[in-house]
């Protein structure tokens, strides 16, 4: 499904590991949402075609994900909240290996990131919808 709003077609500019696509379809997120490295992580930024704020940030790992938006530059962003409590989940910042401990508590379902990033495809300017956020 391509979006169009107001005779545009909406697209997001998604980096990962493996380097920049394009997503303008729900289908094309699923497809990128499907690229897993080791342990099956990936990292995605996303944000509209052409401009780099605002920002959703989207860590992988297995069926569990953390969210990050960054409604402009310089902004601390906000954080997403699931309802895991104590403890931490590792996830890879890149490919080579490097490591990011978040607290369970900002851990969510990877549907639910799947969710939020076609919501992010089709209202790019706004904090998706659907998730709980933690102002940083």
């Amino acid at each position: 499904m391509s979006l169009n709003q107001g005779g545009n077609t909406v697209s997001l500019e998604i980096y990962d590991f493996s380097g920049k696509h394009e997503a303008d379809s729900f289908e094309d997120i699923e497809a990128l949402f499907s690229s897993r490295y080791q342990e099956s992580s990936n990292l995605y930024y996303c944000s509209a075609n052409g401009v780099e704020y605002p920002m959703l940030q989207v860590m992988v790992k297995g069926d569990q994900a953390a969210l990050l938006f960054f409604p402009k530059d310089r902004h601390p962003g906000f954080l997403s909240q699931g309802n895991q409590s104590g403890g931490e989940t590792e996830f890879f910042e890149n490919k080579e290996g490097a490591k990011l401990n978040l607290a369970n508590e900002s851990v969510i379902p990877i549907d639910d990131a799947l969710a939020a990033t076609k919501c992010f495809l089709g209202k790019p300017d706004i904090r998706p919808e659907g998730i709980e956020w933690a102002e940083l």
